[in-house]
């Protein structure tokens, strides 16, 4: 069969009007993929050399390097420090998404919420590697590729607790806003959620 561009003749054309309509393709979608090479993507796909990976997919893969070190002060503010460095998750230099769990430490008499100092307690004896500022830090620099399930919950990096001024004590979290990722840090004397998950290994 020829593959010359003379043989999309009316009839063709019928052909992918009905495919756009059978696969619920828009006329925008369709112009979209006339611009730049999509249309060439499209015939490396139907040839079979190419193949479409999901962005999830490509994401829940991803690994990232734990490069630099969180400072509390330059970071959040004067007067800012650690309180306690449990080292747990010291060693894990790198973060591989595919490997981590987001641990909720509530029981069934919790009715939903849980201080902070006791969920903090649990889960720093449950004998699981629960990530923390350096941690955070990292996941923060590459938040464009944090998991779209995460966007559920606080994820929350509990091996490492913060001390404010005026000497409350804090962990560190992320949290999506409905556009985008922001950061924050919860007070453990305040009540934590179910919602509240612990990034863990």
């Amino acid at each position: 069969m020829s593959t010359s561009m003379e043989t999309l003749d009316v009839g063709l054309a019928s052909d992918v009007k009905l495919a756009c309509r059978r696969n619920g393709v828009t006329p925008e979608q369709l112009k979209k993929l006339c611009e730049g090479d999509l249309m060439a993507q499209c015939a490396r796909l139907a040839d079979g050399t190419h193949k479409i990976v999901p962005v999830g997919a490509v994401i829940a893969n991803m690994k990232f390097s734990v490069t630099k070190r969180l400072d509390p002060e330059a970071f959040i503010g004067k007067g800012r420090k650690f309180a306690e460095r449990h080292g747990t998750s010291k060693a894990i230099t790198e973060i591989d998404l595919a490997r981590i769990t987001l641990v909720n430490p509530l029981k069934e008499e919790d009715r939903g919420s849980i201080k902070g100092e006791e969920r903090l307690v649990r889960l720093l004896g449950d004998g699981k590697i629960h990530l923390g500022a350096d941690h955070f830090l990292a996941c923060w620099e590459n938040r464009q590729f944090l998991p779209e399930e995460w966007k559920k919950f606080v994820i929350t990096f509990d091996d490492d607790v913060l001390l404010g001024p005026s000497g409350s004590r804090y962990v560190l979290c992320l949290g999506w806003g409905g556009s985008e990722w922001d950061w924050d840090y919860n007070w453990l004397g305040s009540g934590f959620s179910a919602r509240c998950r612990s990034v863990s290994l």
